[in-house]
């Protein structure tokens, strides 16, 4: 079950995302004639004249592909590099885990910064979606279990900032 629970949410996961970034695109900024935007707000249970009030941060861009780049080369931010953190980071600093696990596809695979970033969430988050269904599983029935971790790992804020904006 946890297998199939795991490979079935990583395939549906990879084709939304496939699908949103063909009809939507990269950017969230929707406005009210956009026919994607109609079928964003009907999921999003959104009134049909609203706006849909979004923020697409572009860290991966900005903040975390630089971070990789220079952790894969050998850069520390929590050694005496020489480097100033803040021409990496943009004043960011995250956690040592963090760093080490956007970068494994970079370090081990030779993925580029991207791919690792976008692997690294995904896998993350699937996992966390099986653990979930084990706490869940601990309290509620196996169809319950399943169902409610399918409901968490396609809500839009797991969806949209974990596996969309890979935030």
């Amino acid at each position: 079950v946890i297998t199939v629970l795991f490979f079935s949410i990583l395939a549906m996961k990879i084709l939304l995302i496939n699908w949103f970034n063909s009809n939507i695109g990269d950017f969230f900024y929707l406005t009210k004639s956009d026919g994607a935007a109609s079928i964003l707000r009907k999921i999003l249970f959104s009134h049909p004249t609203s706006p849909i009030p979004t923020q697409a941060y572009d860290d991966v861009w900005y903040h975390y592909i630089p971070y990789v780049e220079a952790f894969s080369n050998g850069w520390n931010p929590y050694t005496n590099s020489g480097l100033p953190a803040d021409s990496i980071t943009g004043k960011y600093n995250y956690g040592p885990l963090y760093i080490i696990f956007i970068s494994i596809g970079t370090i081990l695979f030779d993925m580029d910064p991207f791919n690792s970033i976008y692997w690294s969430n995904l896998l993350f988050d699937v996992s966390g979606m099986v653990v979930f269904y084990l706490i869940a599983r601990h309290y509620k029935d196996k169809f319950l279990s399943i169902l409610i971790t399918i409901i968490l790992s396609f809500s839009p804020v797991m969806f949209l900032y974990v596996d969309f904006k890979l935030l």
